[in-house]
C-alpha cells in the first residue's frame, strides 16, 4: 500500500502517512466518528485547590529549630572531613599548603627509615596544634643540618609505633 500524496509505502492498517501525514485511502473510505450521545452528563469540574493547612507557632518553632540543627550538623561535619580525625587517612590534606606538607614528608621519610605513615602522623599532630607561620619555622629548624628540634618531639610522641619487648 503506497501514500495517495508522497508515494511512501505504508503499513497496511495505517490512517495516516508517517513521511507527509496525508490521509491514506482507508482513512477517507472509513466513516466519520459518530457524534456524542445529545444528552450527555456534563463534565465534572475539578474541586479547587486546598489551602496548606494553617501552622502553629509550636509547629514554626520546631520546623526552624530542626533546620539549625541540621545546619549545625553540616558544618560540623565539613569542619570534621576538612580537618580529619586523630588517625588522618593516607590521603589526609591538611590546612598548610599542599607543597609545604610535601616537602615536610619528604624530609621526614628520609630521617625516618622510609616510614611514610609515621611522618604523616607527626605533620597531622603538629597541623592540629601550630600555625602555619609556627610550623614555618619549626621545619626552618628540622632541616637544618645537625640540629636537633627538642619542640618536634612532642608531636613525635605519639606517632611512634609500641615497642615490644621479647620474652
Amino acid at each position: 500500500m503506497h501514500c495517495p500524496n508522497c508515494g511512501s509505502t505504508l503499513t497496511p492498517g495505517w490512517h495516516w502517512c508517517p513521511s507527509c501525514g496525508a490521509p491514506t485511502t482507508d482513512a477517507a473510505a472509513a466513516p466519520p466518528p459518530p457524534p456524542p450521545p445529545p444528552h450527555s452528563p456534563p463534565l465534572l469540574a475539578a474541586p479547587p485547590p486546598l489551602a496548606p493547612p494553617a501552622k502553629s507557632p509550636r509547629a514554626r518553632l520546631l520546623v526552624a529549630l530542626l533546620a539549625l540543627a541540621v545546619g549545625v550538623a553540616a558544618v560540623v561535619a565539613i569542619a570534621l572531613v576538612s580537618r580529619g580525625g586523630d588517625d588522618a587517612p593516607a590521603g589526609y590534606n591538611g590546612p598548610y599548603p599542599d607543597a609545604a606538607e610535601q616537602n615536610f614528608t619528604r624530609a621526614c621519610v628520609a630521617t625516618s627509615g622510609g616510614r611514610i605513615d609515621y611522618c604523616r602522623c607527626v605533620l597531622h599532630r603538629i597541623e592540629d596544634q601550630l600555625s602555619y607561620a609556627e610550623f614555618e619555622e619549626l621545619d626552618r629548624r628540622y632541616r637544618t643540618p645537625g640540629a636537633t628540634v627538642p619542640d618536634l618531639q612532642r608531636f613525635m610522641n605519639g606517632c611512634l609505633p609500641p615497642r615490644t619487648v621479647p620474652a
